[in-house]
């Protein structure tokens, strides 16, 4: 695509009263970034371009707050009134908050955060939103500043946050107490107060060796500039600069009172340890000494508020036992135990347990006469078609691993040998059951239908087909089939498996086969042939000469046996 050219403004903006008194005379210095450019665009479509610069006013880093027009001076004025620039108050404002946590704030010493800076600043203009590009094309390579931006704008959300330990009075259970900031700008703030205060990022513990009350002081931390100031030359149409101040940040004081102990019980999740705000979290607190539940605001029955108890104890053993859990979480039937003591008079946090109800997935395979099935592997899906599972049946049996409650389906991946394969998906939902049910099993049963295949079988002798009647054992000897071949075959269906044929009849003429045809059925020999192979039985040959020799033969037999019965 072609570079574009330099886009010179089709409308110029009308010129702003100027306000508020001129003082100093400033030349600006400009240093250009090689071989990136800034491209703007307003109302959907490209606007205006140019190369990327750094610009000073008297040394002082200074940021353009209007892309309408060229820099056609060096000279400028400056002036308290922000409102010559066309911008309201609270516009200024946030200015400020940008530039104070944009570039060279700590950690954001970057020519990343720089463009991300000047960026939220011209976004105040009508510019729908600008892209940096390293060859000033409107779709060339660009370099992408919105972690930048995104981390500059949360900083400038939180800005008017206090720490989220802030409260007017705090009583301390013990020496120390330890205050974890979870808003993030606690960095904002120098610590005064007649304590030890020990700082650590996000957090401060501060410590007294005396009971009694104390006033700690929160006092804006870092200083920039005295002012904002805006620079502006009222005589030539030319971009309007702005250098900015520290932006307003309120201080506070918070009191501590040393007299008390405070135990913060935490409802954690047992696998992600991240607490449980949902609602029914009860527990009550025994007293292991006198055998009595302790009593809060009059009540026995304590419920946690978004997973968390704040309460006040003195030094003795306790014991936490759990009414009620909350949903799709099962019951801490042990409790927890533990101690105050002297020796640790400190913010004590006490992490208590419950395990999230989980469900299991029990398959039950059978055949059409209820035999179990070996083999059969399942896959499991959530409901985002993804794989959370692979099981296959032994005994008939197939279990899943621990599943989170939710919903499944069940796809048979291989069937066990012999038997057709079920394509049919099966929905299971596994859902809460009540808090003493620690595994939710849902149980399916499937019935897979043998493969039949047809087996044909033929009698013959020789060349001749004959008709016989046949037996079929499986390898327990029992009888599967009984019948008789139909002029040529007999043809049966059998299931999958290892078979006995036996000849049990045959023609007159024939010699029964008394071998037996051990045959099996499997994917190789499904719909085949087996031949049972009969010997004709010769007979002799009768004339008129052969029947007087048999005669004779007949009577000589009869003579002897008769001489026989004489003798004895």
């Amino acid at each position: 695509m072609k570079k574009k050219i330099i886009v010179l403004l089709l409308a110029v903006t009308c010129l702003i009263g100027i306000k508020g008194v001129k003082a100093d005379v400033v030349n600006l210095r400009t240093e250009y970034i090689d071989n990136l450019y800034h491209l703007h665009y307003r109302n959907g479509v490209f606007w205006s371009y140019g190369r990327i610069p750094f610009r000073y006013m008297n040394g002082q880093l200074s940021y353009c707050v209007q892309p309408d027009n060229m820099i056609n001076t060096d000279t400028y004025y400056t002036y308290d009134d922000f409102s010559v620039l066309g911008y309201s108050e609270e516009e200024k404002k946030q200015m400020e908050l940008i530039a104070y946590y944009g570039y060279m704030y700590p950690g954001h010493e970057s020519l990343n955060y720089y463009l991300a800076t000047q960026e939220l600043i011209w976004l105040f203009s009508p510019d729908d939103f600008v892209f940096w590009d390293y060859d000033g094309e409107e779709y060339g390579e660009q370099l992408d500043v919105s972690n930048e931006k995104n981390e500059i704008m949360r900083l400038v959300n939180n800005h008017n946050k206090k720490p989220s330990f802030y409260k007017d009075v705090i009583e301390v259970e013990s020496d120390s107490i330890t205050l974890v900031d979870d808003n993030n700008v606690l960095d904002n703030y120098n610590i005064e107060g007649n304590l030890n205060i020990v700082r650590d990022g996000n957090k401060i513990t501060i410590s007294s060796n005396n009971i009694g009350e104390y006033n700690i002081k929160f006092k804006k931390r870092r200083e920039l500039s005295n002012r904002t100031i805006a620079y502006n030359n009222e005589s030539i149409w030319t971009q309007k600069m702005a250098s900015f101040g520290e932006p307003y940040i309120e201080e506070f004081d918070i009191k501590l009172i040393f007299n008390k102990v405070n135990v913060l019980i935490n409802k954690k999740d047992l696998d992600t340890n991240e607490l449980i705000k949902d609602e029914n979290n009860i527990i009550k607190i025994k007293n292991i000494n006198s055998n009595e539940y302790l009593k809060i605001n009059d009540k026995e029955e304590l419920e946690f508020n978004l997973g968390i108890i704040n309460i006040s104890l003195k030094e003795g053993k306790y014991k936490i036992e759990e009414i009620n859990s909350s949903t799709n979480y099962s019951l801490n039937k042990e409790g927890l135990s533990f101690e105050i003591t002297k020796d640790n008079l400190i913010k004590k946090e006490i992490d208590f347990y419950n395990k999230k109800t989980e469900g299991k997935i029990k398959i039950t395979k059978v055949d059409e006469d209820n035999n179990y099935l070996d083999g059969t592997v399942f896959e499991i899906y959530d409901k985002n078609n993804n794989v959370v599972d692979t099981i296959e049946t032994k005994n008939g049996i197939a279990e899943s691993r621990v599943l989170p409650l939710g919903e499944y389906k069940l796809l048979e991946k291989k069937s066990t040998y012999g038997y057709e394969k079920d394509d049919k998906f099966y929905n299971i939902d596994i859902t809460y059951e009540g808090k003493e049910k620690e595994i939710v099993e849902k149980q399916v049963e499937i019935v897979n239908k043998k493969i039949l295949c047809e087996i044909v079988f033929i009698s013959s002798s020789n060349e001749n087909i004959i008709d016989s009647s046949f037996s079929i054992y499986d390898t327990n000897n029992n009888l599967i089939y009984e019948g008789k071949t139909n002029g040529s075959s007999a043809s049966i269906s059998l299931p999958y498996g290892d078979y006995i044929l036996k000849e049990i009849e045959v023609p007159n003429g024939y010699k029964l086969n008394n071998k037996e045809i051990n045959f099996s059925v499997n994917d190789n020999s499904c719909s085949s042939r087996f031949v049972i192979d009969n010997e004709k039985v010769n007979m002799p040959i009768t004339t008129s000469s052969s029947n007087i020799s048999y005669l004779i033969l007949l009577l000589v037999n009869i003579a002897n046996y008769a001489l026989y019965k004489k003798n004895y």
